[in-house]
C-alpha cells in the first residue's frame, strides 16, 4: 500500500522493536526508508525503551535519520 501511494506512510509504534517481523525492519532499511516514521506508544513503551530497541535493530545511518526524524520532518514540513 505505502508503495503505491505516495501519501500512505507507516508510523512504527503498536508493538517494540524487539516484537517487529524481520521483514519490516528489512522494509525500514530499503524499499520504506522513506515511507516509515518512528513514534512510540506512551505511557505503555516509553520513548528510551524505543530508542534503545531500535538502535539495537542494527540499521545503516541513513534509513536511521530518515526512520527517527527526516520523514516526519518531511511529511509535517518542519
Amino acid at each position: 500500500m505505502t508503495y503505491r501511494h505516495p501519501n500512505v506512510h507507516i508510523v512504527a509504534d503498536a508493538h517494540a522493536p524487539k516484537h517487529w517481523p524481520q521483514e519490516f525492519v528489512r522494509y525500514i532499511y530499503s524499499y520504506g526508508q522513506d515511507k516509515v516514521m518512528f513514534r512510540t506508544d506512551f505511557p505503555v513503551l516509553t520513548f528510551e525503551q524505543m530508542r534503545a530497541e531500535v538502535e539495537g535493530l542494527g540499521l545503516r545511518s541513513a534509513p536511521l535519520r530518515k526512520f527517527l526524524r527526516d520523514n516526519a520532518a518531511r511529511l509535517y514540513k518542519l
